[in-house]
């Protein structure tokens, strides 16, 4: 789902849902969105798909656990934590994520991400 806030442009999100052994993801890219927005959302979705949490609680845990971070950083479908992705739930499984890059602040990647979160959950 392309995930924006009203009146502000639509941003780059990755939604990655994951079925038993198949998974697929959706990318949608909004008009002028810089090459590097849609591969930080994959990068946020793949950080919630592999720790089973939001990307921004991901990103907090990294700040007092050095052993994480590194993980984190050796890891190269993520690299790098950052706010902006949520698990999509179903059964107190995660299934899936939600994944929005192209804002200037991850606040405002994550805000667009828990829109769309409801629109699905």
């Amino acid at each position: 789902a392309l995930a924006g806030l009203a009146g502000r442009a639509p941003a780059p999100s990755a939604d990655v849902y994951a079925f038993g052994l198949v998974a697929f993801d959706v990318l949608l890219v909004g008009d002028g969105a810089s090459p590097r927005t849609p591969a930080a959302a994959r990068t946020k979705t793949a950080t919630v798909i592999k720790y089973k949490s939001s990307s921004g609680a991901v990103l907090a845990r990294v700040a007092t656990e050095p052993a994480l971070a590194a993980e984190i950083k050796a890891d190269p479908a993520i690299g790098v934590a950052r706010l902006g992705a949520l698990p999509i739930m179903s059964g107190g499984e995660v299934i899936g994520a939600i994944g929005v890059g192209g804002a200037p602040a991850g606040e405002r990647d994550e805000d667009c991400a828990r829109s769309e979160e409801r629109r699905v959950g």
